[in-house]
C-alpha cells in the first residue's frame, strides 16, 4: 500500500504557546526559522487496513485503562537520524506513558499497514518521545543551533525534584504536562481526536472548536482541583501567600501554559479561588503583579473585590503607590523573606525567600521549593492558582525535599 498517509500523535494544548515562544528565542539566536506544529509522535506512518473509527477507539479503549499519561519537556535535544540531525524538545515521559504507547502500538498493529522504517521506529524498546523542531538538518546547521541551545538535552529529574541543568543563550523548557489529546492525523491534518478529559471522540470541526477546547480545560481543571466553587476556610486570622495572578493579561494564558481558554475565564477563576479560600479576616501577602495588559483594570480595582487584609509587596509591573519592596514574618521558628524577584533583594537575607516573577518558566531554577537556595516560588501557575497558607508553607520547607508545583 503506497502513501502511508497517517499518524497518531499527542496534540499539544496547554503548551504550545509556550513551545512556539522557544522557538522564536532559537530563532532570533541563529536566524533559522521553524514552521512545525508542536507535537510528539505515538504511532508514525501507516496506513489502516481498517475503517479509522476502529483505529480511535482503539486509542480511547487503550487510554481509558491510564489515569494519567504524564511527560515533561525537558529541554533541547540533537540527535542524529540516517536522514540528517534533528532538533526537538526533550519529552521525558513517565511510565505510564511508555507502557501506554507500547500498548496503543501492539493494540492496532494488527490493523495497520507500517513501511519498514515506520515498524522499526515503532516497535522499538527505547521509543524515542520528543517534540520536533527541524528534521533532515546539516551538520553545520545542527552545529548552529547546538552552540545557541547548549550541548546536550537538559536533564532535571521527574517532577518531584528540581533542575540541574546548563542556560545558555536560549533558555530552555521545564514544563510537566500530561497528554490531553490524542490525535489521528491524515496528510498532515486532524482527522480524528480522541479528548482523554472529556472521554469524547472528536471530529476535525469540532477538535478545532474553540467550544471544544474549554470544555477540554474545564475538564482538566476539574480533574486536577483547580477551581474553589466553594467556600472552604480555615477560620480567620490565617495568612496567605501568593503572587502574579496578571488578572486581564490574555498572553500569560500562552506564555505560561495556564488551563483558560480567556482572560475573563482566568479572572473568574482567579477571584473564585481567592475568596473561597482566603476570609475576610485572613491576612494576604500578595507578592506583586496583580493586573497588567493593555487596558487592564489597576491593581486597585481588583484588591476591592478580593478577601483579606492585604500587604502588597511590588512587583516589576506594579507602581510604588500603596505597595512596599518586601515583606518579613517569623513563623514557627522559621524567618522568610517575602519579595517579588529572588535575585533583587532588598535587604541581607540569610533565611528563606518567598517569591513570585519567574512563574514556571525556570522550573529547573525556580521551582516551589528549591532546599539548595533555600527558595520558594508563589506564583499562581505553581501553588494551583490559589492562595497558599503559611502553615503549608512552612510544612514544605521543613519537608526538607525539592518539588516542582504544589
Amino acid at each position: 500500500m503506497a502513501g502511508y498517509r497517517h499518524i497518531l500523535e499527542a496534540r499539544l494544548i496547554l503548551e504550545k504557546g509556550r513551545l512556539r515562544q522557544s522557538m522564536q528565542d532559537v530563532t532570533r539566536a541563529t536566524g533559522l526559522r521553524f514552521r512545525t506544529v508542536p507535537h510528539f509522535t505515538l504511532v508514525y506512518s501507516f496506513d489502516p487496513l481498517v475503517d479509522t473509527d476502529k483505529i480511535i477507539r482503539a486509542v480511547r479503549d487503550v487510554s481509558t485503562q491510564y489515569d494519567g499519561l504524564d511527560f515533561m519537556i525537558n529541554g533541547f535535544e540533537i540527535r542524529e537520524t540516517r536522514r540528517g540531525h534533528a532538533f526537538a524538545f526533550n519529552v521525558e515521559p513517565s511510565r505510564d506513558l511508555v507502557e501506554f504507547r507500547r500498548e496503543l502500538y501492539d493494540s492496532i498493529k494488527g490493523m495497520i499497514d507500517e513501511r519498514d522504517d515506520a515498524h522499526e521506529f515503532n516497535s522499538q524498546d527505547n521509543f524515542w518521545f520528543h517534540v520536533s523542531i527541524a528534521i533532515r538538518l546539516r551538520s553545520h546547521t545542527a552545529d548552529r543551533i547546538g552552540d545557541a541551545v547548549g550541548s546536550g538535552s537538559e536533564r532535571h529529574g521527574d517532577p518531584g525534584g528540581i533542575g540541574r541543568g546548563r542556560y545558555n543563550r536560549v533558555m530552555p523548557i521545564t514544563f510537566p504536562s500530561e497528554i490531553s489529546r490524542i490525535t489521528l492525523l491524515r496528510d498532515s491534518r486532524i482527522y480524528l481526536e480522541y479528548d482523554r478529559f472529556t472521554d469524547r471522540i472528536l471530529h476535525r470541526k469540532d477538535s478545532l472548536s474553540g467550544i471544544s477546547r474549554h470544555e477540554t480545560l474545564d475538564a482538566l481543571r476539574q480533574k486536577h482541583g483547580l477551581e474553589k466553587k466553594v467556600p472552604r476556610y480555615i477560620g480567620p486570622g490565617q495568612t496567605w501567600v501568593i503572587s502574579d495572578t496578571h488578572f486581564d493579561h490574555e498572553n500569560i494564558i500562552k506564555y505560561t501554559g495556564r488551563p483558560f481558554s480567556d482572560a475573563e475565564e482566568m479572572n473568574e477563576i482567579l477571584l473564585s479561588n481567592w475568596n473561597n479560600t482566603v476570609h475576610k479576616g485572613d491576612r494576604v501577602c500578595f507578592l506583586g503583579d496583580m493586573a497588567f495588559g493593555r487596558g487592564s483594570k489597576p491593581k486597585e480595582y481588583w484588591l476591592g473585590r478580593l478577601n483579606g487584609s492585604i500587604t502588597y509587596v511590588r512587583g516589576n509591573h506594579d507602581t510604588e503607590i500603596g505597595t512596599v519592596t518586601h515583606a518579613t514574618i517569623s513563623y514557627k521558628g522559621h524567618d522568610l523573606l517575602l519579595v517579588h524577584d529572588p535575585n533583587d533583594l532588598p535587604i541581607r537575607w540569610d533565611g528563606w525567600i518567598i517569591h513570585g516573577d519567574k512563574h514556571n518558566n525556570q522550573l529547573g531554577k525556580y521551582p516551589l521549593v528549591n532546599t539548595q537556595r533555600r527558595t520558594m516560588n508563589v506564583c499562581s501557575e505553581l501553588i494551583r492558582y490559589t492562595p497558599l497558607n503559611l502553615d503549608r508553607i512552612i510544612e514544605l520547607i521543613e519537608a526538607g525535599k525539592d518539588r516542582m508545583l504544589l
